[in-house]
Parts: C-alpha cells; sequence; structure tokens
C-alpha cells in the first residue's frame, strides 16, 4: 500500500476514517522536529557527551559556552528535493536541532570536541570542587 505525503485530494481509507490523522502524529516524528539522541557519561575526572548525528556535515554543528552551558546546535539538511511521486514512507527527520547542558562543575577553556562517524563526542573536564570556606562571626 502506497502512502501519500501531504495529499489533501486524497480519498481517505476505512484505516484512515478509523484512526485518523492522530494515528501518524502519534507513531511518526514529523519530518522538521528532530533532536538527536545523547549519551552522558562520568567518567571521573571528566564527563563525556556523546550525540548521534548522522547525515549531519561539520560544518553545520556549532558548539558554544555561555554563562555556564553548553549548546550543541545544528542541521540535517534534506538531499531529497525531487517530488514524492514513488515514496512510500519518509520517517527520516531534517531540520534544525538544539541540545544545552548546565556546566556549574566543568573547566569551559578545557573543553575538547571531536566529530567522527556521525557521532559527536564532547569532553568536559570537571572542575576541582570548592569546598567550603568557613566565615567567622564576630561580636
Amino acid at each position: 500500500m502506497k502512502y501519500e505525503i501531504a495529499n489533501p485530494n486524497k480519498q481517505r481509507s476505512m484505516f484512515d476514517l478509523f484512526f485518523g490523522d492522530k494515528f501518524y502524529d502519534d507513531f511518526f516524528i514529523p519530518a522538521n522536529n528532530w533532536a538527536p539522541a545523547v549519551d552522558i557519561v562520568d567518567k571521573g575526572e571528566k564527563y563525556l557527551i556523546k550525540a548521534d548525528l548522522p547525515g549531519v556535515d561539520e560544518k553545520d554543528i556549532s558548539l558554544e559556552v555561555q554563562d555556564g552551558v553548553l549548546t550543541i546546535k545544528g542541521e540535517r539538511k534534506n538531499e531529497h528535493e525531487e517530488e514524492f511521486d514513488n515514496v512510500y514512507r519518509s520517517e527520516r527527520s531534517y531540520g534544525s536541532f538544539l541540545r544545552s547542558f548546565n556546566l556549574s562543575d566543568i573547566k569551559e577553556e578545557n573543553i575538547k570536541a571531536e566529530y567522527k562517524n556521525g557521532i559527536l563526542t564532547v569532553e568536559l573536564p570537571k572542575a576541582e570542587e570548592k569546598k567550603a570556606k568557613r566565615i567567622e562571626i564576630k561580636h
């Protein structure tokens, strides 16, 4: 069965009449709304963030640190601009993404990043723990 994309003149099947458009909304991610999967691992002296970014060109990824927040943003571009006449189903997501992480205990100046085989790895060295300072109360 061929699934027609965005065809307002489409005759509705019994499946469509029973489940309605909500079926597709609940089970399929819209093509312009996606966020990469991310793993955050505590390695003792550092954290590692690994983001799955298959199909994203390295030049379309940016990392920024501002006010203790690391922001990973980028865009996966749709390489198919032809008509959808022969597409039976399209589940791959395209568009911009943005993920942010709190870096309150990180040495921001020592952050390193590597992009290889569609995986962005960000190394976040931990800052030294700040020890409590006792304040003397004067009489």
